[in-house]
């Protein structure tokens, strides 16, 4: 059963540091002295800041580049690591995706080894938003608030944030009180607010009124540069290539991230490709998104988090394709 606490704002910090001292390894946004904010571990509380960051923490526990195992003397020597980490300050589109990642890379015939140790091994702290983002869409899905899947969630209420814990193994009596009625309240209605503020698409039977041969790949594939910025910043993308690196006396079996958009991704050998041009590769993405996934897994494969508008250097907007392609203009 969940139980509902609030910390302080000021004693925010404080608690980091404790948390830090009891040896868990903490994840979550930091602001660089360039001012980007970015999801990297955290060294020092005072560099936490309660902020999306720019590339999420999906590279935590799907790394963009790993070493999967080491092949030296005739043996296998496999990468693992006992890290207790706590992921502190995510946002719940980023927790979606997890969600998503957990069913393709966890729930079928075969069992990504990597990804489960790093995922089983990860404390999900989330910080639910109660402002609209930019380039978010998160209302069309999930919404802003977490169900499940986390052991504590933030909500800001002012002064304090209000605590939803599904388990108390980070509730420490110093820092946590609980919560009142008016406290949860105050939740509640920052929670709504984010629905008033922001658009909601219409995404239902989306799957069924896109199509394959429209002239919007064309005009969308004369603006695409292919540098897959979409895929790598987006919380539910999970393509990887393989291969292997000699180094001295030992074969490296190297897992990294892929992209739909990149022309090598679909090139067979001989170097035909059946997707020779950016047209076709968008509708591979688009499809993947907002067909695909919907068809074998019930729900489309998009947390409405915004990051892939953000990114994009030449401003395509998965908005755009969904009103498009439900009566709208381009």
């Amino acid at each position: 059963m969940m139980k509902v606490y609030k910390i302080s704002k000021d004693k925010l910090k404080a608690y980091l540091s404790y948390l830090l001292n009891k040896g868990y390894s903490i994840y979550g946004p930091v602001k660089t002295t360039s001012g980007d904010v970015i999801f990297s571990k955290i060294e020092d509380p005072e560099h936490f800041v309660d902020e999306k960051s720019t590339n999420g923490p999906k590279s935590v526990v799907f790394p963009e580049r790993e070493i999967i195992f080491r092949y030296r003397e005739g043996k296998i020597i496999e990468e693992k690591s006992d890290e207790r980490r706590i992921l502190f300050g995510t946002r719940t589109c980023e927790i979606e995706g997890f969600r998503m990642l957990d069913d393709v890379l966890l729930k079928g015939k075969y069992k990504d080894i990597s990804y489960e140790r790093k995922r089983s091994n990860s404390i999900i702290v989330n910080f639910a938003c109660t402002k609209a983002c930019k380039y978010g869409f998160c209302t069309t899905f999930q919404g802003p608030k977490l169900k499940n899947g986390f052991s504590l969630q933030f909500i800001d209420i002012g002064d304090d944030y209000l605590v939803e814990a599904m388990n108390e193994e980070l509730i420490v009596p110093e820092y946590f009180t609980e919560a009142s009625e008016e406290d949860i309240k105050k939740a509640e209605e920052n929670i709504n607010n984010v629905y008033k503020e922001m658009e909601q698409l219409p995404i239902k039977d989306i799957e069924k009124k896109i199509k394959f041969n429209d002239e919007i790949w064309n005009k969308l594939g004369n603006y695409c540069i292919n540098c897959g910025a979409c895929n790598y910043s987006c919380p539910t993308c999970f393509c990887f290539d393989v291969y292997d690196v000699k180094i001295g006396n030992e074969i490296l079996r190297i897992r990294e991230w892929d992209s739909c958009l990149l022309e090598g991704f679909s090139r067979l050998a001989g170097f035909n490709n059946p997707r020779k041009d950016n047209a076709s590769r968008l509708i591979q993405r688009f499809y993947h998104k907002l067909v695909y996934h919907k068809l074998n897994y019930g729900y489309y494969l998009c947390t409405g988090c915004g990051r892939c508008i953000e990114q994009c250097p030449v401003n395509i907007d998965i908005r755009d394709v969904i009103k498009y392609f439900s009566g709208g203009e381009l």
